[in-house]
């Protein structure tokens, strides 16, 4: 969904949770729940798996994370 992808992209920014439910206006466990959803979804375990998909498939560039 779009929201996951939002989400998605601001935990690869390095944005915690806390930091995302604030600026999307939902609650730290809505921004979890999409979060292991994706996690779900995608067959990784933790944030550093989502940023490696993403630069696997170069949805970020890996010298924008480094």
């Amino acid at each position: 969904s779009s929201r996951e992808m939002q989400i998605t992209l601001m935990v690869i920014e390095g944005h915690r949770v806390p930091d995302i439910s604030e600026r999307l206006s939902l609650s730290p466990k809505t921004v979890n729940s999409y979060r292991y959803r994706i996690f779900d979804k995608l067959g990784i375990n933790n944030d550093v798996g989502l940023t490696k998909l993403a630069i696997k498939y170069r949805i970020i560039d890996a010298e924008a994370v480094a």
